[in-house]
């Protein structure tokens, strides 16, 4: 959408869809459809190929004269690796993405503190969100049902547990109510080290 905004006279354009084609299949391999991910390039393909796309279209005058800084940030995303995926089983979202990037920023503006209370803050964040996705699904799992959409899964899942356990004492007419499940993922959640941080954004060069 950056460099279509670039684009001289934008909406009248009849280069407009091509453009957009061309920077897309800059970045991508394969789109995504029919329940399969979308394949990325690598950077230094992304690189590449963003460079010839550009170059194609300003042979032919297309640009606007905030093209080639709508170019240059760009290129500073690919070089980075922002735009490719290491993990292609992964499905991302763009939209999405950015929008947890916004929740982050937001938290850690309104939140000022050290790093045990944001790791803290962010398990809390994350649990809300995936909460609002589940529950918002057409298919439900039982637990995230009987939640009502409230992000107290524990205290759920303790009224579950003693109500199970109340009903295997007394009468076995009523149903159970749905537990929650413990999942061993064999993932982690927490704050990780960046690269770009630790090097000042590439000024400094690690020792290997």
């Amino acid at each position: 959408q950056r460099y279509v905004a670039a684009i001289l006279n934008a909406s009248k354009s009849p280069f407009r869809s091509a453009i957009a084609a061309d920077i897309s299949g800059a970045i991508l391999k394969m789109h995504a459809e029919h329940g399969r991910p979308a394949e990325y390039w690598d950077r230094g393909e992304q690189e590449q190929r963003l460079l010839a796309a550009f170059e194609k279209w300003a042979e032919k005058g297309v640009w606007s004269a905030a093209a080639q800084k709508v170019h240059q940030e760009q290129l500073k995303h690919v070089r980075k690796g922002c735009l490719e995926r290491s993990d292609q089983h992964l499905r991302s979202d763009g939209s999405r993405v950015e929008g947890t990037h916004k929740g982050w920023n937001s938290l850690q503006r309104a939140q000022p503190s050290g790093i045990v209370m944001l790791t803290a803050l962010g398990h809390d964040f994350v649990l809300r969100r995936n909460i609002r996705v589940a529950f918002s699904r057409r298919q439900m799992t039982p637990f995230v049902k009987f939640t009502h959409g409230s992000h107290h899964i524990q205290l759920s899942n303790h009224v579950a547990k003693v109500y199970n356990g109340l009903r295997e004492k007394g009468t076995q007419l009523l149903p159970l109510l749905p537990e929650l499940p413990d999942v061993d993922s064999g993932e982690t959640f927490g704050l990780v080290a960046s690269d770009n941080a630790t090097t000042f954004g590439g000024l400094l060069i690690k020792e290997e």
